[in-house]
């Protein structure tokens, strides 16, 4: 595993519009930026890698979604205190709470504010 930066932060989104404009987003402020488009790549990838914070769709394709994603990424060691960032488009009133018990630390709604969800990264990479 590469030893985590406080530049290094995984995408994880399967539009391929909103993914680019997320990767854009965070570059243009300084961040290398990996992107994946499902919740098996978003594990895959943060196993080889210690990020410094992860950005995650809910829903995504493939075996299991962004809570899983986030489940199964906060069982690793290297990422068990690593900001994870959750996104949806789901109005349900539970979404925020399974989100939250999964192990992320903040919930967007979407469409939510880039300056709100810069601000949230910027202080949790900061502690």
């Amino acid at each position: 595993m590469s030893k985590a930066d406080a530049k290094d932060i995984l995408v994880v989104e399967d539009q391929d519009v909103v993914r680019t404009m997320l990767s854009a987003l965070l570059g243009a402020r300084g961040y290398r930026v990996d992107a994946v488009c499902d919740g098996p790549a978003a594990v895959e990838r943060a196993t080889d890698v210690a990020y410094a914070a992860i950005v995650m769709d809910l829903v995504l394709p493939g075996a299991f979604d962004g809570v899983e994603a986030c489940r199964r990424i906060r069982a690793l060691p290297e990422h068990a205190r690593t900001p994870v960032l959750v996104v949806s488009g789901r109005q349900d009133p539970t979404v925020r709470a399974r989100v939250l018990a999964a192990g992320a630390d903040r919930f967007f709604l979407k469409p939510y504010s880039a300056v709100a969800l810069l601000r949230a990264i910027e202080t949790l990479v900061r502690g």
